[in-house]
Formats: C-alpha cells, structure tokens, sequence
C-alpha cells in the first residue's frame, strides 16, 4: 500500500499508527524547496511545519525498512528552478527515494487548460530539461535515488496498467482508478465504506474501463496520461 497526503496534518497518534505499517510506503507531496515556493504553490500550507513532519517520521523509523517514506513534486515553470534544492532536501531529510514527474493532467476537462497551459513545462523544455539535468547530477553527487517521469506515459503499446493492478482509495472512502486522477468528482468506481473492495473490483464501471483501455478507447479523463487531447463532448471520435 502507499499513502500518498501533503504532510500537513500530522501528529503523534498519526505518527505511532504510521510507524507500525508494514509493507507500506508514505509519500509527501513537496513541491518547493523553499517556503515562498512552496507556500504559492500549495495555498494555505506550511512549508516548515511539511518539512518537520517527514524529518520526524523518519526519526521515529530509525533502522527500520517500514514504512517507506518518500517525496514527490510534480515540476512546473513556477517550481523548476528548485528541482536540484529539491533533492538536496530529499537528502537532508532522510527519505528513500525522490520522484519528479512532469505529467499535470486535466482530467479531460477543457476548461482546465486556462490553469495548467500557463506553467506547463513542456512551454520552455531546454530551461527545464537542465534543471533536471542538474537535478540528476546532484542526486548522483549526494548519493540520493531519483526517479524522473517525463509527459506522456502510455500508448497503445504501453497501455496503462492500473485498473488491472491497483487503485486508489480517497480519504473517504472513493475508489478511483488512478492517484494520477485521485478525485471523485471526475470518476467514481465505489466507495469501500459501501460495499466490499471486492465487489467494486470486479463491477460493472471497472469492466467497462478494462475493455476501453485494452480497446485503446480511452476514456477523457485518462487522456493526459495518453498525450492526447479531450475530445468535445459533441463528438464521438475515436482515438487513432
């Protein structure tokens, strides 16, 4: 299992609960190594009381493998520039591993483009591919693992695993296919306080999108993930 939370609501009956997880990794959403960063990305959060939490999470493992604890930062044009501070944060910290990924989805809607066009890194890739470059170079430096994932994942040769491996399940009690949609509102397979896991698994919304995804008939909200644009509503064009 991996719990995937933004590190801010922390305390110490969370923190005992956390450390007796066996098989588990955490992952901090950390998208700024600095607080004005940070804090413009993430509104209302704070970027020391974040950066406590993990150090003390990772205090209280001590040499034990579980849980694991990681960070992530989803790279954009306001936060690039940091990405190398980033991993040295990472390092200084203590956790397992550092994944940037540069993938910001719109779920399908178009109405997201007006958010996300404007800091999409892909508008200045020579800038932002050096920053993971040096990104890369500091991590190898300070002996601090990394993992990049770049835009577009999968293909119709490389078709998206998740509704055949894994799924995600909202602090609620929603099941949606993927953390990379991690919202209800947008697709909703269940809700695990409702019925079995089991049951939702193998129902009659996760049968359908097994078949579109091995159809390569991809669904708008799983589109980003493809490289491809939504589709108006109006149309019923099929993906080429």
């Amino acid at each position: 299992m991996s719990i995937v939370t933004n590190g801010s609501i922390y305390t110490k009956s969370i923190a005992s609960r956390l450390n007796s997880l066996v098989g588990t990794t955490i992952i901090i959403s950390m998208d700024g190594a600095t607080a004005e960063t940070f804090e413009s990305i993430r509104v209302n959060g704070n970027f020391q009381k974040v950066v406590d939490n993990v150090a003390d999470m990772v205090r209280r493992r001590g040499r034990s493998v579980w849980p694991g604890i990681e960070l992530r930062a989803v790279a954009t044009l306001r936060n690039a520039h940091e990405l190398p501070d980033l991993v040295r944060l990472a390092k200084s910290l203590g956790v397992d591993k550092l994944t940037i990924t540069t993938l910001l989805t719109d779920w399908g809607k178009e109405e997201m483009e007006g958010s996300i066009g404007p800091i999409d890194i892909s508008r200045e890739s020579s800038r932002t591919d050096r920053f993971i470059r040096e990104s890369r170079e500091v991590a190898a430096d300070v002996g601090m693992p990394l993992s990049v994932e770049h835009g577009q994942r999968y293909s119709r040769a490389n078709r998206c695993p998740w509704p055949w491996q894994s799924s995600y399940v909202a602090a609620n009690g929603d099941v949606v296919p993927c953390c990379q949609i991690a919202d209800s509102s947008v697709v909703k397979m269940g809700n695990v306080f409702d019925e079995p896991f089991a049951d939702i698994w193998n129902n009659d919304k996760y049968r359908e999108l097994r078949r579109r995804i091995a159809g390569n008939d991809i669904p708008q909200y799983c589109r980003s993930c493809y490289g491809m644009k939504p589709v108006a509503a109006s149309t019923n064009r099929r993906p080429q």
